[in-house]
């Protein structure tokens, strides 16, 4: 059995493959889950746009700091934090999903081997904003920062 060429059903099969590939490069959610709870898009390399917090609420930025800084996340579960380009540091991270709901909610958790900002954790979310896909990272502590970082 030959294959049909310009018939119409192979316009048909055609145009469902087209529809299953359009449909399937455009359902990748950076911020979705994967089965482990971990964000698919959190893999990868993201600059640092902003820090707020502190005991007295100051916003840090790049410009108002003097430096750049990235972190790169790369599976299994390596983080690295360069600034200015030059490694900070370099260890391993285990990801806990977000649990609860209510008064008992804790959010997504990075758990890291070695502190990246004074702390050996932080809370984990992939938002978008504007069109921008945002990593955040908040420290545990009702004084510490929360650190936004884009995708690079």
């Amino acid at each position: 059995m030959g294959l049909m060429r310009n018939g119409p059903g192979a316009k048909v099969v055609i145009f469902a493959f087209l529809v299953f590939l359009v449909s399937a490069a455009c359902s990748s959610d950076p911020t979705a889950p994967e089965a482990d709870g971990l964000p698919q898009g959190l893999f990868g390399t993201w600059s640092w746009v902003r820090a707020t917090g502190g005991i007295a609420g100051v916003t840090q930025t790049p410009d108002t700091e003097g430096y750049t800084k990235t972190i790169t996340f790369t599976a299994p579960n390596q983080v690295q934090v360069f600034r200015d380009g030059v490694l900070e540091i370099a260890t391993t991270f285990e990801f806990v999903p977000a649990t609860g709901d209510g008064s008992e909610a804790q959010s997504a958790r990075l758990l890291y081997s070695e502190p990246l900002t004074g702390f050996d954790e932080q809370g984990v979310d992939i938002t978008t904003e504007g069109g921008l896909i945002l990593l955040v990272l908040t420290d545990p502590c009702c004084d510490g920062f929360t650190y936004e970082w884009r995708r690079t």
